[in-house]
């Protein structure tokens, strides 16, 4: 569990490694998504965009992404009014999707479990276990263990 977070950090990751890892998918549909694989009642697509903020703002701030697509890192600018689009997200998301990639040591279980949720156990109650959980460990522990900070 996160302090102040109403999900665990397997819930956040699930629904940022979704997200970044379909560049056609929706914060909606990801969000909805999420909530199924999880049996939760509400798991909302503002609750997946703020992760996803404060993760890149994490990455961003601990140094640990510098640069994406071999240009400078900015700081996150305050978005233009309006609901962003995909296309405005792609940074984001390439940023999101990188810090998870490096924080879980490369671990491929981070991504292959939103791609095929039919291949793990059910995590519609705790104790949550299997390679994705194990993925979800390594990398709440690169940030904890590098950067002194919690994930999100």
């Amino acid at each position: 569990m996160i302090p102040g977070r109403p999900y665990p950090v397997y819930v956040y990751i699930y629904g940022m490694a979704l997200y970044s890892s379909n560049p056609k998918m929706g914060q909606r549909e990801a969000a909805e998504k999420t909530r199924i694989r999880f049996g939760l009642s509400t798991f909302s697509h503002t609750t997946l965009g703020r992760a996803m903020k404060r993760l890149e703002q994490r990455a961003v701030e601990s140094g640990a992404e510098p640069h994406v697509g071999g240009e400078p890192k900015e700081p996150p600018r305050k978005e233009a009014s309006g609901i962003p689009t995909t296309a405005r997200t792609a940074d984001r998301r390439k940023t999101v999707l990188s810090y998870l990639t490096r924080a879980s040591n490369g671990d491929g279980n981070l991504l292959a479990e939103p791609k095929d949720p039919r291949a793990s156990p059910s995590y519609k109650r705790p104790p949550y276990k299997g390679a994705f959980i194990d993925a979800c460990h390594k990398a709440a522990a690169h940030a904890f263990l590098n950067f002194r900070r919690l994930l999100l």
